[in-house]
């Protein structure tokens, strides 16, 4: 087909293109963790009652949640007591405050809350992927990265299969489950994804 090879490099400077002025618009980690601070200390300020039963509750670090393309799309701060996660500030491009929240009702006992997703670690993920049966040792993985499947909020850990040299799987690691799809397939493109 003539032209086609045009037609695909124009693509994918779009693509590019479309990339660097989401990171440019992107705030930094830094100014994600300030912004996650300043909300935690507002709803404290309110006297809000989920986070005042936390006294030693503090932001902690930002993570980068990608749409599943790649494209980075917001920020997903921690919030700490101790050393566990206890809930999250998710922190949009421009700075502003979309959500914030707590994960777990024991603030006396902080050590049996639950690991939210975005703070799973790497042996984690791979333990649960490797579970379900999604993941095995003959899989050429790549190392997981932080995102939302579908609407801000849905956030997975996605491992993606090789085969071939080529994308093969991709593999949805959360705490509440894992399951998989073709690589590449994404949500709204496909009404059987939904």
């Amino acid at each position: 087909m003539k032209g086609s090879g045009n037609s695909v490099w124009a693509a994918g400077l779009v693509c590019l293109a479309t990339l660097a002025i989401a990171e440019e618009a992107m705030i930094t980690e830094q100014e994600a963790l300030d912004a996650a601070g300043r909300a935690l200390r507002a709803e404290r300020a309110r006297g809000e009652p989920l986070f005042s039963q936390w006294p030693l509750l503090s932001a902690a670090a930002p993570k980068l949640v990608q749409d599943v393309t790649g494209a980075p799309s917001y920020w997903i701060v921690g919030l700490v007591s101790g050393d566990r996660f206890v809930g999250f500030v998710r922190v949009m491009p421009d700075g502003g405050i979309a959500a914030i929240g707590v994960t777990c009702d024991r603030p006396q006992r902080p050590e049996t809350c639950p690991t939210p997703t975005f703070a799973l670690s790497r042996a984690e993920l791979e333990n649960f992927a490797r579970a379900s049966g999604s993941l095995t040792d003959d899989d050429q993985a790549s190392a997981p990265r932080l995102v939302h499947d579908g609407p801000p909020g849905r956030d997975m850990w996605l491992i993606e299969t090789r085969k071939d040299g080529s994308p093969d799987r991709w593999i949805f690691v959360g705490a509440g489950g894992v399951y998989e799809r073709p690589a590449g397939a994404v949500h709204g493109a496909d009404p059987a994804l939904e």
